[in-house]
């Protein structure tokens, strides 16, 4: 090999001298691990033990150096052994009661209250109390004692089945109920808002005749020119937040106009509310819905369904099993507000407003938060 270097390399003098440092570096390395005693080698473990000790192992995974110990174990590695634990023991319990085996179902039943003491709201490993570690051994050895008395497989297999189908069932009433829940949640007024209609009411039917029948310019109020919006909602606040996002954007507030058109029930809160906070300069028309005379079941194809006993039934009797099975699937679905005519009225705009040639409609769900005026140059 030297012969063979040399020959390769005579004509470089710089990387023949690296070789031969390179090879003088090896024989020197080779004769001090030749002489190398048992002490020296155990020093010189320790010492790359300590120095990965030092590493700072920020990536995923598990980072090994030599030994298991040095390992970093999972975050709740225990936490599910002893959800393991638990559920097995809740089976070799079940099989030790019909075995009539009553002092080992006891002995299982004790330990399952513990471990799952020592789990507590434990998230993770570090949740877990000081005795975790007590309470998956002593488990460990009383279901090692349960496989050698109870372990039947065609039993075991039944019974963790069956606890498969009940934790599935479960789930699914939980899944029902979380969203039953979550339509609630969206739909519950708080009561500090849900008084508000009711001092508004009060405060509208103390106000003078005058100024509780007082209304914007007829004129402006069929004006082609201007800029005309339609909310139909029984949501107030909902609604003044449209409005108010609108005008927030707008240059010239006077050529806007907002048509509110909402039930009897909400009609002197409304009107209330928009007298004392109506934003500057823009016409705000609120309007009851019950005064249109002409939107009636029998003009109105969807108010005569509306009407029909089969939906009433669905909406209002979700509590037999007729109506309650068929709507699982759909339960946000199942509210009784989809049977009012704010819903629908939108359909009828061309009826309600029969002068103008264009006007917007809005939910009262959306916050603008740009000038909207340059839709209506759109040639429709």
């Amino acid at each position: 090999m030297l012969k063979d270097i040399t020959r390769s390399t005579r004509w470089d003098p710089i990387k023949r001298q690296r070789w031969l440092l390179r090879e003088a570096r090896k024989k020197e390395r080779v004769k001090v691990l030749i002489n190398m005693t048992e002490d020296a080698e155990h020093l010189a473990e320790e010492e790359v033990i300590e120095r990965a000790k030092q590493l700072k192992n920020t990536g995923k995974g598990k980072y090994s150096i030599w030994r298991r110990e040095y390992e970093n174990p999972q975050s709740d590695s225990t936490l599910k052994l002893m959800k393991d634990q638990i559920m097995l023991a809740k089976v070799y319990a079940s099989i030790a009661l019909s075995k009539n085996q009553y002092d080992f179902y006891g002995s299982l039943r004790k330990q399952i209250k513990e471990s799952q003491h020592a789990i507590g709201e434990a998230n993770s490993d570090a949740e877990l109390k000081n005795d975790a570690s007590k309470k998956v051994k002593a488990m460990g050895d009383l279901l090692s004692s349960a496989k050698d008395k109870l372990y039947d497989c065609p039993l075991m297999a039944k019974k963790l089945r069956a606890m498969v189908q009940s934790a599935e069932e479960n789930i699914r009433v939980v899944k029902r109920q979380s969203t039953f829940l979550l339509q609630l949640a969206a739909k519950v007024v708080t009561k500090p808002l849900h008084c508000l209609p009711l001092h508004l009411i009060v405060n509208y039917f103390l106000l003078e005749d005058s100024k509780r029948e007082s209304q914007p310019d007829p004129k402006v109020l069929v004006d082609p020119s201007l800029y005309h919006y339609a909310i139909f909602s029984d949501n107030l606040l909902a609604t003044s937040v449209v409005v108010n996002s609108i005008v927030l954007y707008v240059e010239n507030a006077e050529n806007h106009v907002f048509h509110i058109d909402t039930d009897k029930l909400n009609y002197p809160a409304t009107m209330m509310w928009f007298l004392v906070n109506s934003p500057p300069h823009v016409t705000v028309h609120v309007e009851n819905m019950d005064d249109f005379k002409w939107l009636n079941s029998s003009y109105c194809s969807v108010l005569h369904q509306l009407e029909s006993a089969r939906l009433k039934e669905y909406y209002f009797k979700a509590d037999r099993p007729s109506t309650l099975s068929v709507a699982n699937d759909q339960l946000k679905y199942r509210n009784p507000k989809y049977l009012s005519m704010l819903n629908h009225i939108r359909f009828y705009l061309p009826e309600i407003y029969p002068e103008l040639d264009k006007i917007l409609f809005l939910d009262d769900d959306i916050v603008v938060q740009e000038d909207l005026t340059p839709l209506w140059s759109i040639d429709m």
